[in-house]
Formats: structure tokens, sequence, C-alpha cells
């Protein structure tokens, strides 16, 4: 998982058996695969934020703001979970 993906190129990955994704990608797929569990995962998260403490809003805004608007937009629909 990296942001820089053009410094992991398929081809120089392939023979490991390996993948670069972005983390935009990595977090919806987690979601999909195992839903329940990682959005409990989320919850913790924000709830353990604390010097300054996150509305559920203000935590999807900060994933969009870092590079994670794909997945911050999936989260829409859980808001009241996270």
């Amino acid at each position: 998982m990296t942001f820089n993906l053009s410094d992991f190129p398929a081809a120089a990955l392939k023979p490991h058996g390996v993948r670069a994704v972005h983390p935009d990608i990595f977090l919806c797929d987690l979601l999909d695969d195992v839903p329940g569990m990682f959005l409990h995962a989320i919850h913790r998260h924000r709830a353990s934020l604390k010097k300054p403490p996150k509305t559920s809003r203000e935590y999807l805004d900060t994933l969009s703001a870092n590079g994670l608007s794909k997945f911050a937009l999936r989260m829409e629909q859980y808001l009241d979970e996270i």
C-alpha cells in the first residue's frame, strides 16, 4: 500500500507476487471484505482521537483531505456507525 505508485511498477513487483495498491483502494477493499470488523476498527480509531476529538463528519473530511476521498465517500453511508 502506497500513495506513490509510480515508484513500484507492476513489472518489478510481479516476480515477487505482490502489487502496489493506493491506500484509497486498499481501504475500500477492506470495507468490502470484512465490513463489520472494519467498521468497528474505524469507530475505535475515531473515538481514540483526543487532540482534537473529531465528529464522524470531521473524521471523514480529514480522510478525504488526506487523499482518501473514495474511501471517505464510501463511508458516508456508515456515518452513524463511526
